[in-house]
């Protein structure tokens, strides 16, 4: 994909994570979230448990249900299918180092060579959802507020509608795109997204909150301070938690992305220059070394 088609591809789903449309997708978040609690009330006191695999399990649930909107069951069998195949995509290997050292120094040849990091069976199955699930909406007229509805109203119509505009949306800088910059959202670039947002998903939500929590429990006054945050706005909303009152939760807010800062998802970044300046360029920032200049 070149520079044009990126950007044309991004103008087209920047309106899927703007505030109006996360907001329609609350409900299913906070029906996982109270699946979550109620299997770790059922934990013994002072008991050991591996808080990630929890953490997986549950931003599987999550994503399977805003994404896909199906029910994943994660939290509840642990040992299904849909587990398996989201954790054998991540499985590290040597083979896989390879192909990433490859496709990292030397693209050209990774893809002459039709190289990828995607297992097969792990494509073709989620995949295989995917395509199910969206010839069993348009067979039976079926629309929900998810994520693959909103792919399925952008390759219909060309666009997604925004009837609102939100100040908070701004990080999104939704310009449209320019002169000569056009992507046709096919059904297999549809496919093809839906099973990118799962696989970089799931495990980017319980990492980052495990860290979350793990910061929170080694700062006991700044926990407190955020459990006093949360008591207020949820007793402000009649002892709800809603997406207003969580929207309002700036202080938690800034401990996730102080979170962010310290562990940065990715560690480092690209940027390919235009073709048309002599002698192309990769600009690579350190986002560990950009930490450290800001302590």
């Amino acid at each position: 994909m070149n520079a044009k088609e990126w950007r044309a591809l991004r103008y087209k789903l920047s309106p899927l994570f703007t505030t109006t449309k996360l907001k329609t997708m609350y409900e299913p978040m906070a029906e996982c979230s109270q699946n979550l609690t109620s299997i770790l009330d059922q934990i013994q006191e002072n008991e050991d448990i591996d808080l990630k695999e929890y953490l997986g399990r549950f931003a599987m649930d999550v994503i399977g249900s805003c994404a896909y909107g199906i029910d994943a069951k994660n939290l509840s069998e642990p040992d299904n299918e849909f587990r398996k195949m989201g954790k054998k995509s991540l499985e590290p290997s040597r083979v896989k180092m390879l192909i990433f050292a490859i496709l990292n120094c030397l693209p050209k040849l990774g893809k002459l060579l039709g190289l990828s990091l995607n297992d097969s069976d792990v494509g073709e199955y989620f995949c295989k959802i995917i395509r199910d699930t969206i010839n069993y909406r348009k067979k039976n007229g079926v629309v929900r507020n998810d994520f693959l509805q909103m792919f399925m109203t952008l390759k219909d119509k060309g666009s997604i509608e925004l009837h609102t505009k939100d100040p908070e949306d701004e990080y999104l800088r939704m310009e449209p795109a320019q002169s000569g910059e056009n992507f046709e959202f096919t059904d297999d670039v549809m496919v093809g997204n839906a099973y990118t947002f799962l696989k970089a998903g799931f495990e980017n939500t319980a990492v980052n909150t495990l860290l979350t929590l793990y910061e929170l429990s080694k700062n006991l006054e700044i926990q407190e301070k955020v459990r006093k945050e949360i008591q207020k706005h949820v007793e402000e909303n009649g002892g709800t938690l809603t997406f207003q009152a969580l929207r309002k939760m700036v202080y938690l807010e800034q401990c996730v992305k102080e979170t962010l800062r310290k562990y940065p998802p990715r560690q480092s970044c690209k940027e390919f220059a235009p073709k048309n300046i002599p002698y192309q360029m990769v600009l690579k920032y350190q986002l560990e070394l950009l930490y450290l200049f800001q302590l």
